[in-house]
């Protein structure tokens, strides 16, 4: 993993993971449905993930994701993201 604060590479591969599962957080902010308040909390649940090596290097692999993996903290939450997208 980059160099960096625990919290701004797990905000980086949050960022990056919704991406490869097709999330539009910028759209998803702009309808409502993604508050500051809430990635705050998903980095956090993040950040507890005890696979962040393997979670970069699949990001890394650039693979377009049709889920997260299920060691990811926010599956749930992405996937209703995206619903809602």
């Amino acid at each position: 993993m980059p160099e960096g604060s625990k919290m701004e590479q797990h905000r980086t591969l949050f960022h990056r993971m919704s991406d490869a599962v097709g999330v539009d957080l910028a759209q998803q902010a702009q309808a409502g449905n993604f508050p500051p308040e809430d990635e705050t909390a998903l980095i956090q649940r993040c950040v507890r993930c005890l696979q962040p090596a393997a979670c970069a290097d699949l990001l890394d692999s650039g693979a377009v994701l049709s889920e997260p993996p299920d060691y990811c903290e926010n599956v749930a939450r992405l996937l209703a993201m995206r619903s809602d997208g």
